[in-house]
């Protein structure tokens, strides 16, 4: 027997619906790490923290920060050479200047990369 075909207009609703159903809101998958560990990319440095808030702008409130500066041609400065303390490697550099913060509020629109961390 032939298929039972459908109306465009209703096709086209259905996949409409379907196509919404599937769709992956960004603020979306930010709530989700709210609580958790992500590394926030920033134009010349990046941050790791506790994502505690965001809002429709993505601004972001983090705790227990730790801030690592980059600047157009590399790392900004790298005081030692093979430092057992930093866990990323960078060519012939793995110690990057680092400064620890207690809380950040951070302004969305300088936000390249948001990161969730695995633990």
């Amino acid at each position: 027997s032939p298929a039972k075909r459908l109306p465009f207009r209703l096709l086209s609703s259905s996949i409409n619906k379907m196509a919404t159903s599937l769709r992956v809101q960004p603020l979306a998958v930010i709530d989700k790490c709210i609580g958790e560990r992500v590394l926030v990319i920033l134009k010349e440095k990046e941050l790791e923290g506790t994502l505690r808030g965001f809002d429709e702008y993505v601004n972001m409130v983090l705790d227990d920060v730790v801030e690592r500066e980059y600047s157009s041609i590399g790392v900004k400065e790298v005081p030692l050479i093979n430092c057992p303390k930093c866990p990323i490697s960078i060519d012939d550099y793995s110690c990057i200047p680092q400064t620890n913060l207690d809380q950040v509020l951070l302004n969305g629109s300088n936000v390249c990369l948001i990161v969730p961390k695995e633990e």
